[in-house]
């Protein structure tokens, strides 16, 4: 394994890119102007590659509680800092696999994907044209950030890709019991209670359900996380609000229908006579939200 490292090293690369070929067309050749990013985006990177000694994938979750609207942070006692969860996916995992451990992990609960409408340019599936404007679990933000050389384990410098996802958890959600051994050990030396899902370097983190603002003030809201969490609780409000509108209309519709049943009856009307497709109209725009909510035990 060493040797293969060190010829992975070894291999010597062009200092400089080679010029671009004069053959190319001139379209290709012109620098295209660029759209402004999203606000909650850092400015365009240019094209970049990273082998496999250099890059590491992580997957990290904002975990909300639907039924307060709070969000759920870990605080690691030791080093006295908040984070949301996340952490390095593991060979053969996929990513969002990746993200529910790690919010079990470090947080104690059962954490499952919560579907929101958001922005995504991943591509629609032949069997299902439409499910880009419907409810999804897709990853809402990717962050990168460095790591010097000789970092932990690793000797190369690299970069840490993480896709962050929204997680949900119900209103009576409950953390599992500590261990008795550990929560000994750990009222004798920290007085903070241990969450056995942790992993042995995660045994001083602890898990607090807090308001958004809150949350957003012990991130600090300009920080990295803290525009993470900005950006998928925008979505989270923006998905309760299209179902809050697709409820009203529902509820809308139904008192529609049953008053036109009562004139009908009264009148000796049938109901195709009265608005047929109209109401039609109502209920393809809501198929969106029909039998969907928030959280689905």
């Amino acid at each position: 394994m060493n040797s293969l490292v060190q010829s992975l090293t070894n291999l010597v690369m062009p200092s400089t890119p080679p010029a671009a070929s004069s053959s190319l067309p001139a379209h290709r050749r012109r620098r295209r102007p660029r759209s402004p990013m999203s606000s909650f985006s850092s400015p365009p990177l240019p094209p970049s590659g990273f082998s496999s000694q250099n890059f590491m994938l992580g997957a990290g979750m904002v975990v909300l509680q639907p039924s307060t609207h709070k969000v759920l942070l870990v605080y690691d006692t030791k080093d006295k800092h908040w984070f949301l969860p996340r952490g390095r996916k593991d060979v053969g995992e996929t990513i969002e696999e990746a993200a529910v451990r790690e919010a079990y992990e470090e947080t104690g609960y059962r954490v499952r994907p919560l579907p929101l409408y958001m922005p995504t340019h991943a591509p629609a599936p032949p069997s299902n044209p439409g499910a880009r404007a419907q409810l999804n679990t897709e990853p809402l933000y990717t962050s990168l950030v460095s790591w010097p050389a000789n970092s932990g384990n690793r000797r190369f410098p690299g970069e840490y890709l993480t896709f962050w996802y929204a997680g949900q958890i119900p209103f009576d959600a409950v953390r599992p019991p500590c261990h008795p051994f550990m929560t000994l050990l750990t009222h004798a030396q920290t007085h903070t209670p241990i969450s056995s899902t942790a992993m042995p370097d995660e045994q001083f983190y602890t898990s607090h359900l807090l308001s958004y603002a809150d949350a957003l003030e012990c991130l600090r809201p300009f920080s990295l996380e803290g525009t993470v969490l900005a950006y998928v609780w925008t979505v989270y409000c923006h998905t309760t609000s299209i179902m809050a509108e697709d409820a009203a209309e529902r509820e809308e519709s139904e008192q529609s229908r049953s008053t036109r049943s009562h004139e009908s009856d009264s009148n000796g009307t049938g109901d195709e006579m009265r608005g047929g497709g109209n109401r039609s109209r109502i209920i393809d725009s809501r198929t969106r939200a029909d039998n969907v909510s928030l959280y689905d035990p």
